[in-house]
This record gives C-alpha cells, sequence and structure tokens, in this order.
C-alpha cells in the first residue's frame, strides 16, 4: 500500500517476454522474445490503498534476467533536478552508476569486469572572442 498518493512508475527489466498487471488492468505489455530491455509504466496510485500487482515472464533461450521495482514519479527525476537543469546551459545525466545494480563478473575463463560504480566526465567549455 502506498504511503502517499501521488503518480508512480513501475519498471520492468526482463530479457525476454515480461507482462506487468495492477488491478489486473495490464500496464506493460513487452511479451516477445528480445534481449534485456527496460519498460516502464506511470499509475496514480492513492494513500492506503491496496493494489494487486502481477508479473508474468517468460525465458526463451538462455539465462533468466527478470527485475521489478516501482518508485514515486518525481523520485525518478526529482523536482529539484528539474529545476537545477532547466537553469543550465548544459545537462549530464548518468543513470544505473550504483553498487545495488552494477556488478562485477569474473569467470574461470575470463577476468571481465564490469564495474562502473564510478564515473568521471572530463568537461572542456570554450569561447570564442
Amino acid at each position: 500500500m502506498p504511503k502517499e498518493s501521488g503518480d508512480y512508475k513501475f519498471f520492468t527489466s526482463a530479457d525476454d517476454g515480461v507482462r506487468l498487471y495492477i488491478n489486473d488492468e495490464n500496464a506493460i505489455d513487452d511479451w516477445q522474445p528480445h534481449s534485456q530491455t527496460m519498460d516502464t509504466a506511470a499509475r496514480h496510485l492513492e494513500a492506503g490503498q491496496a493494489y494487486k500487482i502481477r508479473l508474468e515472464y517468460f525465458e526463451s533461450v538462455g539465462s533468466v534476467i527478470v527485475g521489478f521495482g516501482v518508485t514515486r514519479a518525481e523520485a525518478f527525476i526529482g523536482r529539484e533536478t528539474k529545476a537545477l537543469a532547466a537553469k543550465a546551459d548544459a545537462v549530464i545525466i548518468c543513470v544505473g552508476f550504483d553498487p545495488k545494480t552494477e556488478v562485477r563478473v569474473l569467470t574461470e575463463h575470463s577476468s571481465f569486469q564490469a564495474d562502473r560504480t564510478n564515473l568521471s566526465v572530463r568537461l572542456v567549455l570554450s569561447t570564442s572572442t
């Protein structure tokens, strides 16, 4: 049950078919084989009201990857962030850089590492006179 009324964003991430239902209404319908894809849906929810959430998934070939999340819509890109971006001459947005979603992968045959929890961006500004 949501603690606050408002707009919420629902996320699924899957490497094959996924469907999300909210109170038996289809919110996300991506029922086909594909590589890992993020789908989103927005819904207004009322505080204290229970909602039935159902996630359906199928795997065609390979490893199983499926994820689900929900957040307040303004948390996705907050009001303060939008206000700052509106005043800026340029904006750089990076998403997905946190230890919960980024992993290190080490296998017997490879030392591949996918560690992107830190990001450095070199920005060069020039003016012409």
